[in-house]
């Protein structure tokens, strides 16, 4: 099992576990209650854009990692 099943479902697991990590909501609602208090909506949205585009290109670059890593131990390479 440790060796042959679990290797395998991790590689699958990997994409949607850092897809769903990443919260575009959570950093939407976050502006949305700043720019009630301050009226800066348009660039409070363009620092949330910004801040989204760093984060998901972090979370990408780290995700592809571990899809290669874990798809060499599948492959047997």
């Amino acid at each position: 099992m440790w060796t042959i099943i679990l290797p395998q479902a991790v590689r699958l697991v990997i994409g949607p576990n850092v897809n769903q990590a990443i919260g575009m909501r959570d950093l939407l609602t976050q502006a949305q209650q700043i720019y009630a208090a301050n009226f800066l909506v348009m660039e409070l949205l363009f620092v949330a854009s910004i801040w989204y585009l760093g984060i998901t290109t972090v979370a990408s670059v780290g995700q592809h990692s571990l899809e290669k890593h874990f798809a060499s131990k599948v492959s047997g390479a």
